[in-house]
């Protein structure tokens, strides 16, 4: 049987299967039991009648072109996007992000193509530059995310010492906000000064639970809806998430530190392959130079990329436990 054909298929049912594999992970975590539950409770619990009066926001500004802003807002992929850089307050606009991406595309295929490489390894090196962006996005985000949940209990007790001290909800926010340090501060800063214009307080806290996208933060929410339903001790019950989160934040510890072998496996494995290539190009050119001087090896070189890619993608998740 022919070499290249069996490097087809191979190629191909891995690829099918890791999209299976993320579309059906996507699914799980998008519309699994517990977030059903979390947001049937949310939208149970809010008033209704208070959100048909609260003002609607200001359309987000995608573009300066008007036709491109409004081509984009129909798209639920960069409206998340567009969010993704509003909270890291970065000045830039969504049109001038994916700008960045197609000229990196553009770049990277004209380069390798003058160079000599064939088409598909152009192409398949294209697309790993203009993710670039994106993946920085994302790692960028999930570092704010971390700063945001270590911050979290320490700014809840802020406001349960400042409700037993006599202040209201909306003014121990306010306290709170200006006692601590960014990204969290500026987020309850902006929820005091919703509540402050007249905006409810339902409102107000799920659009925060939605800017501090975490489990721990829509339980504060849950604890103040609860609390605006049926009364009570709101500054005991605010300890008492606060207290919730700090046990998840030292279980996510200890599981970090359970898995740290496996994780460093997994970059070592995925650092081997290249590591062993730039090796080989200083000790022996000649022998690896094969690979892209002959159409078959740079064809082995597209497919092999291609797998390792879906590899590395796996041994991460394997990697990465959720609590």
């Amino acid at each position: 049987m022919n070499f290249q054909f069996i490097f087809v298929v191979f190629a191909l049912s891995s690829f099918v299967l890791g999209f299976l594999f993320a579309l059906f992970s996507y699914l799980s975590k998008r519309f699994g039991h517990k977030q059903l539950k979390i947001e049937r409770r949310l939208l149970a619990i809010s008033s209704e009648e208070l959100r048909m009066n609260s003002k609607p926001l200001a359309p987000s500004l995608l573009s300066s072109n008007v036709h491109l802003n409004a081509w984009l807002s129909k798209y639920a992929v960069a409206l998340q996007i567009h969010e993704a850089i509003k909270k890291l307050k970065w000045e830039i606009r969504l049109d001038q992000f994916m700008l960045i991406i197609v000229i990196l595309f553009i770049a990277t295929d004209l380069i390798l193509l003058k160079s000599g490489a064939s088409f598909l390894l152009a192409l398949l090196c294209g697309f790993i530059i203009a993710a670039l962006p994106p993946i920085y996005l994302t790692y960028e985000l999930a570092k704010r995310q971390e700063k945001l949940e270590i911050q979290l209990p320490e700014i809840l007790d802020f406001i349960a010492r400042a409700m037993q001290a006599g202040h209201t909800f909306a003014g121990s926010l306010q306290m709170a906000a200006n006692e601590s340090r960014e990204p969290i501060a500026s987020e309850f800063q902006k929820t005091f000064q919703e509540i402050s214009f007249g905006r409810s307080i339902q409102d107000s806290m799920s659009d925060l639970s939605e800017r501090i996208d975490c489990a721990e933060m829509r339980y504060f929410a849950v604890a103040v809806f609860v609390n605006q339903e049926i009364g009570g001790n709101l500054s005991s019950l605010i300890n008492g998430v606060a207290k919730l989160v700090r046990e998840r934040l030292q279980a996510k510890r200890t599981l970090h530190a359970m898995t740290s072998e496996a994780r460093s496996s997994a970059w070592i494995l995925s650092i081997l392959p290249f590591a062993v290539a730039l090796l080989m190009i200083i000790v022996r050119p000649d022998f690896i130079g094969v690979l892209w001087r002959e159409p078959t090896g740079r064809t082995m070189v597209g497919y092999t990329l291609v797998l390792m890619f879906f590899g590395i993608i796996w041994m991460q998740r394997m990697a990465k436990i959720r609590v």
